[in-house]
């Protein structure tokens, strides 16, 4: 519902690619709602749970090198998050 009503908000692809992964279910939709959700340039905390969920979609499909590409995107978008924290206090 949330995509149909905001298609251009990469929230709504996430969590319900999340909800997917959850429950198990086909990971190519979960990684292309995960890659559609990232295609919206979204801020730097829903890049990072996109980017989570797509390593996690693509884990379970067996393509392990890009899983860790994904991962590794994720973890450092958390760094640099965690670098513009501190230096803001």
């Amino acid at each position: 519902e949330f995509v149909r009503n905001w298609p251009e908000d990469a929230r709504g692809y996430f969590y319900l690619a999340k909800a997917l992964l959850d429950t198990n279910q086909d990971p190519n939709t979960i990684a292309e709602l995960a890659q559609k959700g990232l295609s919206l340039n979204p801020d730097q905390d829903m890049q990072i749970f996109g980017y989570f969920v797509l390593g996690n979609a693509l884990e379970r499909m067996g393509k392990n090198r890009e899983a860790q590409q994904a991962f590794a995107s994720a973890e450092r978008l958390e760094n640099n998050a965690k670098k513009e924290t501190s230096s803001q206090k």
